[in-house]
């Protein structure tokens, strides 16, 4: 008997190879509504932001769960929130915070979490990731809501 049996992966759960019907199928057991683009791409959104799920790697064995704020920002404010970013990259494990400028000059809030899954996951570890992932990325636009109140999106209760 070894540390590496089914047993210890929990509750018998086998790990398999990751796939786009998996994550959906993840998201349906959460009962979130997602909707998936012409390219195939699975989006969703929350009250804070909206997230992407992407897959990268020879065989899309790396998702990522990307989320970008609602608020909107001016370039006047890049600074104060790459400094706000830094903060919570530092204090957090999770989610990787930063900003992207746009075209028009309006400036992006991102987090993101990547996780490699070349040797499979079980649906456990699938429902983990992206409740992790969502929930903590909401996490830090709560901060950017905070401190820039002018730039949240008014969200009516």
């Amino acid at each position: 008997m070894g540390y590496f049996n089914k047993e210890a992966l929990g509750g018998g759960s086998v790990a398999t190879p990751l796939a786009r019907q998996r994550v959906q199928a993840a998201l349906d057991r959460q009962n979130w509504v997602y909707r998936v683009d012409d390219d195939g791409d699975i989006y969703a959104s929350w009250d804070e932001g909206y997230f992407w799920f992407f897959f990268y790697g020879e065989n899309e064995e790396v998702l990522q769960v990307r989320g970008t704020w609602y608020g909107t920002l001016t370039q006047d404010h890049e600074l104060q929130a790459l400094r706000l970013a830094n903060e919570i990259n530092i204090d957090k494990l999770f989610p990787k915070v930063y900003t992207q400028v746009t075209d028009d000059g309006q400036v992006l809030v991102r987090g993101e979490l990547n996780i490699d899954y070349e040797k499979g996951v079980t649906d456990e570890q699938l429902t983990l990731h992206l409740r992790a992932a969502i929930g903590a990325t909401i996490g830090a636009f709560g901060r950017f809501a905070e401190a820039f109140p002018d730039a949240a999106p008014v969200i009516e209760e």
